[in-house]
């Protein structure tokens, strides 16, 4: 048996574990109602995407010009709140203990586990049997990697050394210092010296941040694929190459890459490969429908007609990526998902970095949400509007809260009126269904399984940390309301090369 068979015998198993699980305590706990209502509404959920991706067109004459996406959020919010208030309702006859049990139970399958479990075989099919058709050329499109920096003297020469050893021919590199004061530009022009000239360039410019470092590269751009890279990240030999085979469908106009974790030197770094992993498990879902919702600015390519067509990169964000990508799928037009495009990137490896990083994050994605809310009231926008759009926004928002209060009405519980006998059920039962959901999308990612070890964290810890955050970005962005800056995360010098 080789290494696919396995990974095959792998996704299978741990997909059957999930619904082993769930189903066994269903019954355990005698919450038949609760389950019957997730089924149908998971069922429900796919038979939507799958209606939608299938009638694209017909969908919007049918939803009209107005009010797709808000139809939709009203929906996604409306019968999981329905279902759980008529769940509660059956058991009101029982002890106060089981129904409370019901309405979390109910909660979380109907918002989280069986949408997931239904996601999963379509994209376990697409990945196991679908391969993508290598294009042929008699010379390849030229593409120009574009990489802003600021202050990366440790690191901007292992980059450039990575993008020099591609596979990919026919690139031009350019490099553009943000007004680093330190050896940023010295460090380029060393690392690029002996590559030939007519291919690259080392640009300097006074400090004004990504977006613009971005748009002063576009200026002196030849290539008709433009490939975005962060300076602190090394390339994988063959990471432009599909990236360039995908961007041949004239229907495709962008493409992201699959970041991976470059310093995995402790659980908060391990948290964040594992985080990686299982939002490219949905992104997989995402890259199916055509509607990859955020080209990642460490590795993501796009044509660059489609790129300046829609007004290339602005500064009115802390998110530049996530608002590219939402310009560019508003032209209704299609963004894929390389998983074979693999770039390793620095990552906060303590929680004072990783606070600066997400918060900037956080607060750059609900500026985004802000800037472009008309996607809500039309249906011109397809899949945007019908499916992704409201979707992200729903999770965007409602997840964290949802985490941090389930959380705390356990611990009450616990202490109160929670019978001690059906807590180990509820524990396995939340902590192991993420471990197997880790597993699956660690495989699919081709990275270590062991990682999933971390996985009870993205339940408890890692994701409540993760959740407040955010709902300090969001209190930021939509009542403090002022102009939020850039906070940079301290870089470490790496080793180099290619993994």
């Amino acid at each position: 048996m080789n290494r696919s068979h396995y990974s095959i015998f792998a996704l299978i198993t741990a997909y059957a574990g999930i619904l082993l699980i769930i189903f066994g305590l269903a019954f355990l706990l005698k919450l038949y109602l609760p389950l019957l209502i997730g089924l149908m509404v998971g069922g429900c959920y796919m038979m939507y995407v799958h209606f939608i991706h299938k009638n694209e067109n017909k969908f919007s004459v049918i939803m009209g010009k107005k009010n797709s996406g808000y139809l939709v959020l009203f929906c996604l919010i409306f019968f999981p709140v329905i279902g759980t208030i008529i769940i509660a309702g059956c058991y009101l006859h029982q002890t106060i203990n089981q129904e409370i049990l019901c309405i979390l139970f109910a909660e979380g399958i109907l918002f989280g586990a069986i949408p997931t479990l239904f996601s999963i075989p379509f994209i376990l099919k697409n990945e196991l049997f679908y391969k993508s058709d290598q294009k042929s050329y008699s010379l390849p499109p030229l593409i120009t990697i574009i990489v802003p920096a600021y202050n990366e003297e440790l690191n901007i020469k292992w980059t450039i050394e990575s993008v020099k050893q591609t596979t990919y021919p026919n690139k031009q590199i350019i490099i553009v210092d943000d007004g680093s004061n330190d050896n940023t530009h010295v460090e380029a022009q060393k690392a690029l010296q002996n590559y030939p000239s007519e291919r690259c360039l080392v640009l300097k410019k006074p400090n004004g941040g990504k977006a613009s470092a971005l748009d002063f590269g576009l200026e002196y751009a030849k290539g008709e694929i433009i490939v975005t890279i962060d300076s602190d990240s090394i390339v994988n030999r063959n990471a432009f190459d599909e990236m360039v085979n995908l961007l041949q469908n004239p229907d495709v106009s962008a493409i992201a890459g699959n970041p991976r974790v470059l310093n995995r030197v402790n659980i908060i770094t391990n948290c964040q490969q594992l985080e990686y992993s299982v939002g490219n498990l949905f992104k997989r879902l995402q890259s199916i429908l055509g509607t990859v919702m955020v080209i990642p600015g460490v590795l993501g390519a796009f044509k660059n007609d489609k790129l300046i067509e829609r007004g290339k990169y602005t500064s009115d964000t802390l998110a530049e990526d996530f608002d590219a990508t939402i310009k560019i799928l508003k032209s209704r037009k299609t963004i894929l998902l390389s998983s074979d495009s693999i770039v390793y990137t620095q990552t906060p490896s303590d929680l004072k970095n990783l606070y600066k990083q997400r918060i900037r994050w956080d607060r750059g994605t609900l500026q985004t949400f802000v800037k472009h809310k008309n996607i809500l009231s039309y249906s011109r926008y397809g899949l945007l509007s019908s499916f992704s759009y409201p979707i992200l926004l729903l999770l965007f928002v409602a997840a964290p809260l949802f985490d941090i209060l389930l959380i705390a009405l356990v611990i009450i519980l616990s202490f109160t009126s929670l019978s001690w006998n059906i807590i180990p059920l509820l524990v396995s039962g939340f902590f192991a269904i993420p471990v197997l959901i880790a597993l699956i999308s660690l495989v699919l990612d081709k990275v270590d399984w062991k990682i999933a070890i971390y996985a009870p964290l993205m339940i408890f810890g890692y994701r409540q940390l993760l959740a407040a955050i955010r709902i300090k970005s969001i209190v930021d962005v939509l009542v403090i309301k002022k102009n939020f800056c850039w906070t940079s995360v301290k870089r470490t010098k790496h080793l180099g090369g290619t993994t």
